[in-house]
């Protein structure tokens, strides 16, 4: 059931994502801000379903390269969303430095709950995307939900 609502969610997102234009006023842009809730709620309910099956899949001791990798890939996205890290080890963490996009104001990584990451709405496909951080090749990515959901859908071939 929960598959199943979250891919009714994915469709609104893909169709709000094609309908999407910026407000002609110069003004807050609403539906925007709706895109990037349902965005991050999807990131929230997808994850769960993909650890859940990577999980049943490690008590068998069995594994899926596409599952683990699409798991980790969420969980990028998710770990900022959702508690306001970096997902990572605190090994991994020690030693990353955060800054602006031009590289100014550089300050050390503190593990305190602080640490969202940025979020884009890709010009191609009006996809939200973000830019979290990957501590364990030390530098951000940028990750589209458009990307993620194919990723979801293609373990269904």
């Amino acid at each position: 059931m929960n598959a199943q609502q979250n891919g009714e969610l994915d469709l609104l997102i893909r169709q709000m994502d094609k309908e999407a234009k910026p407000p002609s006023d110069g003004g807050i842009d609403i539906a925007l801000n709706i895109r990037f809730s349902l965005s991050n709620c999807w990131v929230l309910r997808a994850y769960e379903m993909v650890r859940a099956a990577n999980e049943q899949l490690r008590l068998k001791d069995q594994s899926d390269e596409r599952i683990t990798r699409l798991n980790s890939r969420l969980g990028l996205v998710r770990m900022p969303t959702a508690k306001a890290q970096i997902q990572g080890k605190k090994s991994e963490l020690s030693g990353i430095v955060l800054a602006h996009a031009d590289g100014s104001d550089p300050k050390g990584y503190r593990n305190e709950g602080t640490y969202i990451a940025p979020s884009v709405v890709c010009s191609i496909t009006g996809s939200v995307g973000w830019r979290p951080v990957d501590a364990v090749a030390r530098e951000s990515v940028y990750i589209r939900r458009i990307d993620l959901s194919n990723e979801l859908l293609g373990l269904f071939d």
